[in-house]
């Protein structure tokens, strides 16, 4: 029911379009009710020999309350097609504009299988029955509302024979409902489920080629698609039992009219006229009882659809800006940690009351070892994730109270997992920057030593990468996204194990342009490269979630601690002894 009323309150929205659709539908429903009427004065002036002027009025009278009927019919139907393709924008608008606003906590929690799914399958649902069966059931509701009110106005004595199988009709589609309405839920969430199995496969499809694994994964997902395939059945079973059911009812209820008012004629009660008015205002119906069990069925589809999706626009976003929150500008990019703990759900906690204070313009590397917390760090600068206790500050001013997008704005991130669209590279280059000119995109694509490949395709700059860059190799994709960074200008930068994917050789070309970019800026380096290391000016050594060193590289070395330890680490002295080569 309350999402009943959430629905509503989309339609008011377009209030002009809603009322001209219920004015269509009430023309439509008078106007067709008015031929049993001119029906019951034919079949009088017929049976009283002489009529023929009559006759040929009315007939004449039938083709056309039929026609405005039918002009009735096509301007709610329109309409509602109009209307509801502009609710469903704007509930997938709603929908989409959520999931971007969602912490990425949520989306530790759900898969984007079934977030797709919601996106266009659930909004799908609701979107048919909308546009296609909305109006038809409204239509049918006044339809037996007037044929109520006509049956009173006829003759009362024929109002129970009428309608008296109506209540069952009204059961019917009760049972219908608490039968269908579970089934329909199972077919909405299976659906979900499938989109997830899918979706993963289709990402994980080298793994699986890899290993072999067509046939278990083809059998996985048979098992799923099954599942999907005899939910459907169980609703097809169902509605295909209630659909003939509805004009079955209706046939009972003629033959009992036609009874009860036939012995009523015999009696003298009731004229043949009414009787055949009577008999002909359920004819009417008959078609759109016929069709009420489909729209119903439509209407449990879209409710468990309407389901999913308001759940997924109510689900809390944790991160979110604090009333009276700050656009900060001018920053000058000093970070502080204070006391800072962090944890996934209140487990084992990834970082451990943090201090730290980096300098602006300071270049600081974090290096430690696999699950240390360096990623963490970097991910709760910008607001990913909220600290589970301390504070986070930059120039003094606790991030949670500036603004998100005013935040992210100073910050420049490059990941080990570089991201890129299934767009040409000028624009993968300048996402972060609307109007960015093309001059600025080859500097940056220069300096990230990314412009020699560029142009090397026929296309240059306008060459398309496949999806997520999947034509460019991993270290291609990480200069662009190092080249997407740089020309946002930003007064913090991230690098997240950014020149992982290159070689030795295009890691140090990169680095030394890099140099000149790093002055005045306050710069993140998170590495196991020793190489890289030495671009910063202090280095911060975690291990297990704790800040344990800090210094520089020569003092860090002379401690002979944990650092020390890394640094001579057998491939990181392979790796150095291949840079001092080239």
């Amino acid at each position: 029911m309350n999402n009943g009323l959430r629905f509503v309150r989309y339609l008011f929205h377009y209030r002009i379009g809603v009322t001209l659709i219920i004015a269509g539908i009430g023309i439509a429903a008078y106007f067709r009710l008015l031929v049993p009427a001119y029906i019951n004065v034919i079949t009088v002036a017929a049976t009283s020999h002489g009529g023929i002027h009559t006759i040929t009025i009315y007939s004449l009278a039938i083709i056309g309350v039929t026609a405005i009927s039918a002009a009735g019919q096509y301007m709610y139907s329109y309409l509602t097609q109009y209307t509801g393709n502009k609710v469903i924008y704007d509930i997938r608008h709603d929908l989409f504009s959520s999931i971007q606003e969602k912490s990425f906590a949520y989306y530790d929690k759900n898969q984007v299988g079934d977030l797709i799914a919601r996106a266009t399958g659930d909004v799908e649902a609701v979107r048919r029955f909308v546009t296609q069966s909305m109006g038809q059931l409204l239509f049918t509701i006044a339809l037996l509302g007037g044929v109520a009110i006509e049956l009173v106005e006829l003759n009362p004595k024929l109002l129970l024979p009428g309608l008296g199988l109506m209540p069952l009709v009204v059961l019917t589609g009760y049972l219908f409902d608490r039968q269908q309405s579970p089934n329909w839920k199972q077919v909405r969430d299976q659906y979900g489920i499938m989109n997830i199995e899918l979706e993963e496969k289709l990402v994980g499809l080298r793994v699986v080629r890899a290993f072999t694994r067509e046939d278990y994964e083809v059998k996985k997902f048979d098992d799923i698609n099954k599942k999907y395939y005899y939910t459907n059945i169980a609703v097809a079973r169902t509605r295909a039992l209630f659909i003939p059911l509805m004009p079955l009812l209706v046939g009972l209820n003629i033959a009992t009219l036609i009874y009860f008012g036939g012995v009523e004629v015999m009696n003298g009660s009731v004229s043949l006229g009414d009787l055949v008015e009577a008999v002909s205002i359920l004819v009417i119906i008959t078609p759109n009882a016929r069709f009420l069990g489909l729209t119903l069925s439509q209407a449990l589809n879209a409710a468990w659809g309407l389901e999913r999706i308001f759940n997924t626009i109510d689900a809390s976003a944790d991160i979110k800006d604090k009333p009276g929150a700050i656009d900060l500008k001018n920053a000058v990019g000093e970070i502080g940690f204070e006391n800072v703990s962090f944890a996934y759900d209140n487990a084992r906690p990834l970082l451990k009351n943090l201090n730290l204070i980096i300098h602006a313009g300071e270049t600081i590397a974090i290096v430690g070892r696999t699950g240390s917390g360096k990623t963490t760090v970097a991910n709760l600068i910008p607001r990913f994730y909220d600290v589970s206790s301390g504070r986070i500050t930059i120039d003094g001013i606790d991030i949670r109270d500036i603004k998100i997008q005013s935040l992210r704005k100073l910050i420049g991130m490059v990941s080990q997992d570089t991201f890129l669209f299934s767009r040409s590279i000028k624009e993968n280059i300048a996402f972060g920057v609307r109007g960015a000119t093309m001059d600025d995109i080859v500097k940056c694509a220069k300096i990230a030593h990314a412009d020699d490949f560029i142009m090397s395709f026929p296309k240059g700059y306008d060459t398309i990468v496949g999806e997520r860059g999947s034509t460019l190799s991993g270290g291609q994709k990480q200069r662009i996204a190092i080249a997407r960074a740089l020309l946002v200008n930003p007064r913090i930068l991230i690098f997240d194990e950014s020149t992982s994917s290159v070689d030795v050789q295009t890691e140090h070309e990169i680095q030394e342009a890099m140099k000149s970019l790093l002055a005045n800026r306050t710069t993140l380096l998170i590495t196991q490269r020793l190489s890289t290391v030495r671009l910063a000016d202090r280095i911060a050594v975690f291990d297990g979630g704790e800040l344990v060193e800090i210094g520089t590289n020569d003092e860090l070395l002379r401690k002979n601690g944990i650092y020390a330890q890394i640094f001579n680490m057998p491939f990181i002295q392979t790796k150095q002894s291949v840079r001092s080569e080239n």
